[in-house]
């Protein structure tokens, strides 16, 4: 604390002397302690100088700024290195155009209008100087400068004294630190913005970031030890990939591969494989996938509509494959929503047992209409077709007499109105219709059978009564033979 009065004292004693040498006078910058604003002094043969006191009021302890500028001549142009400038702060003194602790030196401008050097303040301050203020209005006549608010791009430091030219926007600097002019902008809020002079966060890059590595810590503000860091990684000219990886677990890291690595998966999750995308477009994932689902059962789940399509006549379609069964292409079933030649329909083709040919198995056509390419067995099947054959118990339908039938069979080798063993085999058979027909014959039999069981009825009566005939007959036949022998 001794060490720091005595540099005090010290700094306040060179001050005083300074004071002493030149006409100090007072004036306070125009505009508001929220802007930054243009001053304008005269040139002159010998330095002049620009101080406030307490520019630390915010700390437990008091110091002030001094900055000199060495304004030798007329016309020198903007950053003329006949114009020195230095910074003197609390007993430490800089000449090196940067800023020292809490005061900034910048730039230095010619202002030829006015015949000036132009300095930047903080608005509604009150400075000291030896100088001569020629203008103070917070505008420059030039047109170039004018008076800008402290929360604007590039003026978002705290209070000093400023020195700069018209590019104040672009080359400013924190007045809490001795880092040299820089394009960055440090905003009051502590963020940094490079390529932006607004920046909405703690690091704004508004372009191109060339690094070999970047570590993620705890968002939570937990352990840090184990970051997570993504990098660029070449092990050979044709093997490129980003890594993002645990830095004590490698299985714990996930790779994008670049397009000219043929042979790696575009992706890939490291010792573990997860899920990954080739060069072809293929992608693997190792768990469920859900759609539409946040809870998959399956490996793929779907809570929805599937669509499948092809504009062609084959249209979508959707392939069954088990790899366990036998015969070259015999593992897959296909199901087609065809069109064209194939007429409007839903198929299901398979190969033979050999996998030698394929084809449609089963068809069902856009009318309803089914067509089966094997054996149906059932447990049970239900034909609705109408009329059935019950016109047959009409009173006006004519029985085709048995003579009829017989000679039919004998010359057509079939019942009449069934087809032919050829015709069946060539054109097929309507189960319907054969059903009906089938029935009609029954009820046809049945009308025969039910005439011959009248015919049969008839003839077992007259059977009767001619045994009954004959049984008299018999009997007075014996009574004659009786009498015959008493006599």
């Amino acid at each position: 604390m001794k060490n720091l009065i005595n540099l005090l004292l010290l700094a306040s004693v060179a001050f005083v002397s300074l004071l002493k040498a030149q006409t100090v006078q007072t004036f306070t910058s125009a505009g508001t302690q929220d802007q930054y604003v243009p001053v304008v002094f005269g040139f002159t043969y010998k330095p002049f100088s620009i101080s406030r006191p307490e520019i630390h009021e915010n700390r437990n302890w008091l110091a002030y700024g001094t900055a000199t500028i060495n304004g030798i001549g007329f016309g020198w142009g903007s950053g003329n290195t006949m114009i020195k400038l230095e910074n003197f702060t609390h007993g430490l003194q800089n000449s090196d155009n940067t800023g020292n602790w809490y005061s900034y030196i910048g730039k230095v401008m010619c202002i030829w209008e006015n015949t000036g050097i132009l300095v930047y303040l903080r608005g509604g301050t009150t400075y000291y100087t030896d100088g001569n203020v020629i203008k103070n209005d917070g505008t420059d006549s030039s047109g170039k400068l004018s008076s800008v608010s402290i929360t604007e791009p590039g003026f978002n430091i705290p209070r000093g004294i400023y020195v700069a030219d018209w590019e104040i926007n672009a080359n400013t600097r924190s007045i809490d630190t001795t880092t040299t002019n820089t394009e960055n902008i440090f905003s009051k809020n502590g963020n940094i913005g490079i390529g932006t002079s607004l920046p909405s966060t703690k690091l704004d890059v508004r372009g191109s970031i060339s690094t070999p590595e970047i570590a993620f810590k705890n968002a939570d503000g937990g352990d840090d030890s184990d970051a997570y860091r993504m990098r660029k990684v070449q092990s050979s000219s044709n093997n490129n990939w980003l890594e993002l990886q645990l830095n004590d677990d490698v299985d714990e890291s996930f790779r994008i591969y670049g397009n000219s690595c043929e042979g790696y998966n575009c992706a890939e999750y490291s010792g573990n494989l997860y899920h990954s995308f080739d060069t072809q477009g293929n992608v693997y994932h190792k768990g469920n996938v859900g759609i539409g689902t946040t809870n998959p059962q399956a490996k793929l789940d779907v809570s929805g509509v599937i669509q499948s399509s092809r504009a062609n006549s084959e249209g979508g379609a959707i392939n069954l494959y088990n790899p366990t069964k036998t015969g070259t292409n015999a593992n897959t079933w296909s199901i087609y929503n065809m069109t064209g030649g194939y007429g409007n329909s839903l198929q299901f083709w398979s190969y033979s047992l050999d996998g030698s040919n394929s084809g449609a198995k089963l068809k069902i056509s856009d009318n309803g209409d089914i067509a089966m390419y094997g054996k149906l067995e059932a447990r049970e099947i239900k034909v609705t077709s109408t009329p059935t054959a019950d016109f047959v118990f009409e009173d006006s339908y004519q029985l085709p007499n048995l003579e009829s039938v017989e000679k039919h069979i004998k010359e057509k080798k079939h019942l009449p109105e069934i087809a032919s063993a050829a015709e069946m085999q060539k054109e097929g058979v309507n189960i319907g219709d054969f059903q009906i027909k089938l029935l009609q014959k029954i009820e046809e039999l049945t009308l025969y059978s039910i005439e011959q069981n009248k015919l049969n009825k008839e003839q077992s009566e007259l059977l009767r009564q001619q045994i009954q005939i004959n049984k008299t007959l018999e009997q007075r036949l014996q009574n004659l033979e009786n009498n015959n022998q008493k006599n």
